[in-house]
């Protein structure tokens, strides 16, 4: 089984990565994100079928590869217009 793009360009979208301002144990939460940001992180990331973010480092399926595909990063801007899309989104597919 293989990933086969669909559209073009494809929407994508970020995943942030956090620290809270007031963590318990804020060094073992900066830990943890070196450790997923690290080379050896992203490598076990990519265990679970998740695209590496590290330029260094090649998604499992040479399809996934970022450099190969037209990506339009979504702005966080466009959390703003959720609910019209949501109406939208009802409205075409008649969902109450």
């Amino acid at each position: 089984m293989d990933w086969v793009s669909t559209m073009n360009p494809i929407v994508a979208t970020g995943g942030p990565l956090a620290l809270a301002a007031k963590a318990r144990n804020p060094n073992a939460g900066k830990l943890l994100i070196d450790f997923l940001l690290s080379r050896d992180g992203q490598l076990q990331l990519r265990k679970f079928y998740r695209i590496p973010s590290r330029a260094d480092l090649e998604p499992i399926s040479p399809k996934l590869d970022p450099k190969q595909l037209r990506l339009l990063p979504l702005s966080p801007a466009s959390a703003d217009k959720e609910e019209e899309w949501k109406k939208q989104f009802r409205a075409i597919f008649e969902i109450q």
